[in-house]
C-alpha cells in the first residue's frame, strides 16, 4: 500500500469570526461537485464552546472558498444533549436530503462531558440544516451507558450502517475525568431508527481510545481509518480492514502515515477522512492539540 505524502497545512482556524477563536478539527469531506469539495469542520469560540461550519475546495487546483460566516450546526439551548458542543461527523445524501450525523456533548459534574450522537437533516441541498427533535439518535441502553461519538453511516441501498465511538468507562486521573472508547456498530432500514449490535469493531481493554472511524467501501469490502490513542500516549491514524463491516483486522503498519519531525503534526495525528478523486486518495486530518492549528492534507495514488 502506498504512503502518503503530506501537502501540509491547508486550512486554518479564520480569524474575525464569532463562533472560531481556535481550532479547526473533525474535517469531514463531501462532494459538490467534480473537484469541489465541502469540508466540514468544528471550531471553538471564545467560551470553548465547538459549533460545526465550513468551507469549499478544488482538489484540482486546491484553492479553499466560500468559508461560511455562521455555523451551519450549532450547539443546542442549555441543558439538551448537545449544548456544549455540536461537532458534525459524516454527511449522507438520502434521495433530496442531506443526512449530517454528529457528536453533542453536555457537560457534568463528575465527568468532563457526556456524548450523545445527534442527527440534523437539510431540504435545500446543504443550505441549512435542522436537528431532529432536538434529541439524541440513539437513547442510553444495557449496552451503551457511557456515551456514544463520533459517528460514521455509509447509506448501502436500503441499509443503512453505522460506524461509532462507544464510551465503555470513565477513570481518574489525578483530578481529571478520562474515558475509554472503542469502535461498534449499528445498522437501521431508515438512518433514522437504529439497532445497535453490541459487538466491538475496534479497541479493547488494552487500549485507550479508538474514535473517528471514517470507511470506505470498495469490491473486497471495506476500508476504515481512525484515531487511536494507546494508555497515557498521543493520538495516531490507524487502518483496518473487513469483508463485512463488522469483524475487523487491524493493519495498522500499512496506514502510511506519522508524525512528522517538526509543525503542526509532530506531536498527535488524528482524525482522518478519505475520499477517492480521479487517481488519487486525498486524507484530511488534524494534528496536535486535536486540531488547534487547522486542517492537514496528504495524498496517494490510487491503488
Amino acid at each position: 500500500m502506498n504512503k502518503w505524502i503530506k501537502l501540509g497545512l491547508i486550512f486554518t482556524p479564520p480569524k474575525g469570526l464569532s463562533w472560531v477563536n481556535s481550532h479547526a478539527w473533525v474535517p469531514t469531506p463531501f462532494q459538490i461537485n467534480g473537484s469541489i469539495y465541502r469540508i466540514y469542520f468544528s471550531g471553538r469560540d471564545s467560551s470553548n464552546s465547538t459549533q460545526s461550519g465550513y468551507f469549499d475546495i478544488d482538489l484540482k487546483s486546491k484553492s479553499i472558498f466560500n468559508l461560511s460566516d455562521s455555523p451551519i450546526l450549532t450547539r443546542g439551548d442549555l441543558g439538551q444533549f448537545d449544548d456544549s458542543l455540536a461537532v458534525t461527523c459524516s454527511v449522507v445524501r438520502n434521495n433530496e436530503d442531506l443526512y449530517m450525523y454528529y457528536v453533542g456533548w453536555q457537560q457534568t459534574a463528575r465527568t468532563r462531558y457526556l456524548p450523545h450522537i445527534g442527527l440534523a437533516i437539510s431540504t435545500d441541498n446543504g443550505v441549512s440544516f435542522e436537528k431532529v427533535g432536538n434529541c439524541p439518535l440513539i437513547p442510553r441502553q444495557k449496552c451503551e451507558q457511557y456515551g456514544m461519538a463520533s459517528p460514521f453511516v455509509l447509506k448501502e441501498g436500503d441499509e443503512w450502517k453505522m460506524w461509532y465511538g462507544s464510551y465503555r468507562s470513565w477513570s481518574m486521573r489525578g483530578d481529571q475525568s478520562w474515558p475509554r472508547y472503542e469502535v461498534r456498530h449499528a445498522t437501521s432500514r431508515d438512518g433514522l431508527n437504529w439497532n445497535v449490535l453490541n459487538k466491538t469493531c475496534l479497541g479493547g481493554e488494552h487500549e485507550e481510545a479508538v474514535a473517528r472511524p471514517w470507511v470506505v467501501k470498495n469490491i473486497n469490502g471495506y476500508q476504515m481509518w481512525y484515531a487511536y490513542r494507546k494508555n497515557f500516549e498521543e493520538y495516531r491514524i490507524g487502518y483496518a480492514e473487513s469483508r463485512d463491516g463488522q469483524d475487523w483486522i487491524r493493519k495498522d503498519e500499512l496506514v502510511g502515515i506519522d508524525v512528522s519531525d517538526d509543525g503542526f503534526d509532530s506531536e498527535m495525528i488524528e482524525y482522518p477522512s478519505v475520499i477517492k478523486y480521479g487517481d488519487f486518495e486525498y486524507m484530511f486530518y488534524n494534528g496536535n492539540a486535536f486540531g488547534f492549528d487547522g486542517i492537514g492534507l496528504a495524498v496517494r495514488e490510487a491503488l
